[in-house]
């Protein structure tokens, strides 16, 4: 009886993304306080879950769904080249049940983020002293970043 509500239900399929800047010597992380359940109060990417298309039953991809909800949450835009195959990014997965990308990219130059209504807060920190409490599936991502940084 449980399994049969359960495979009704659509897998929770996600992405967002962990933007970074260097400052001299120190490496920062764009992360916003989260306004609503789940994990309100806690801080974490722009992110959200991936759309369906109503015409073709088509969900978009992960990076498509970044793109977006980075779009509708701070503000910013960002182009790519290529497919975005390239980029750096973690993933958590439960299968069937839940998915979430988190893409690693520089901060755009040009952009100016705004705390839009998904945060109460918007702020820059340190790789070295980050804000608590951290949304689980960040820290993932901010220690890829620190392996990136070490490679440069």
């Amino acid at each position: 009886m449980f399994m049969k509500k359960i495979g009704r239900v659509r897998p929770y399929g996600g992405a967002g993304v962990l933007f970074y800047r260097v400052k001299g010597e120190t490496v920062e992380v764009l992360l916003g306080k989260r306004r609503y359940r789940p994990y309100a109060g806690h801080w974490s990417v722009p992110g959200g879950r991936s759309e369906r298309n109503r015409n073709t039953r088509n969900t978009e991809t992960p990076l498509a769904t970044a793109l977006r909800e980075t779009e509708e949450e701070i503000g910013v835009r960002f182009c790519l080249n290529g497919s975005g195959e390239e980029l750096p990014r973690v993933r958590l997965c439960v299968p069937g049940i839940f998915s979430f990308t988190t893409f690693i990219l520089p901060y755009p130059s040009r952009a100016r983020a705004y705390c839009g209504q998904e945060f109460t807060r918007l702020e820059w920190f340190p790789l070295h002293s980050l804000p608590t409490p951290l949304h689980h599936g960040v820290m993932r991502a901010v220690r890829e970043l620190g392996r990136m940084m070490v490679t440069v």
